[in-house]
């Protein structure tokens, strides 16, 4: 059971923060796309991203050169693991529906967000909030 909490718990932190640094930098429906397409290995899907663009790249593949230039400028020679994109699609329809105005419980239960991950989402929404009215 405690194995369960865990998994669900790294899992969450994971989606949150690498996909997270790729949707940043080439957008959510292209971070997705890579997180689908890419093969697993030991129950995960592994990047590995250059450091220069290379057009016979399976990256290429799936996003674009252009796609993967960008990946290469911002987070060359990084290996990282991505998490479920159906579950980062959830976190940025959640993120987007409280933008808007929605209850954040309604919010919550609509897309699946677990509660803990909610609150941590709207914490750093509240930082980023300030940091912005600050600059």
């Amino acid at each position: 059971m405690l194995e369960i909490i865990l998994e669900r718990i790294l899992t969450w932190d994971m989606v949150l923060s690498n996909l997270d640094e790729i949707a940043d930098v080439i957008g959510v429906e292209k971070a997705c796309l890579l997180a689908r397409k890419l093969p697993k290995r030991g129950g995960r899907v592994w990047l590995y991203i250059p450091a220069k663009p290379d057009r016979e790249s399976i990256i290429s593949e799936i996003i674009g050169y252009d796609g993967m230039a960008l990946l290469c400028s911002e987070l060359g020679g990084l290996q990282i693991t991505l998490g479920d994109p159906d579950v980062f699609e959830r976190i940025q329809n959640y993120k987007t529906a409280i933008q808007n105005g929605k209850r954040i419980r309604d919010a919550r239960l609509k897309f699946g967000v677990p509660r803990s991950t909610a609150y941590k989402i709207m914490s750093q929404m509240r930082t980023s909030a300030v940091m912005a009215v600050r600059a």
